[in-house]
């Protein structure tokens, strides 16, 4: 079983390439979350926790976890990776 990174990813396609490489060791929830952000990348950057945790049929906790299983503190470091990098493609 892989090791999640200790440090996030800095950018949207290093983080998706991370999600994907991870997303077979997931557990259910946070694979649900992976897939839907893998789908829809574009909507993370803007996207409140509990809208994220209603679209995968998770709790916002689940998002959470999902989020520092990738390095970040929690799920406006995760969001803010996004929205950074939407606004770098302007």
């Amino acid at each position: 079983m892989p090791t999640p990174p200790t440090r996030s990813p800095d950018g949207v396609a290093p983080l998706l390439a991370c999600i994907g490489r991870e997303r077979d060791n997931l557990s259910r929830q946070l694979c649900s979350i992976a897939r839907y952000v893998q789908q829809h990348p574009q909507h993370i950057g803007s996207e409140k926790i509990v809208n994220l945790a209603r679209s995968c049929n998770v709790q916002p906790s689940a998002v959470v976890r999902f989020a520092k299983h990738f390095g970040f503190h929690g799920y406006r470091d995760f969001k803010a990776v996004f929205r950074s990098d939407a606004l770098h493609t302007m």
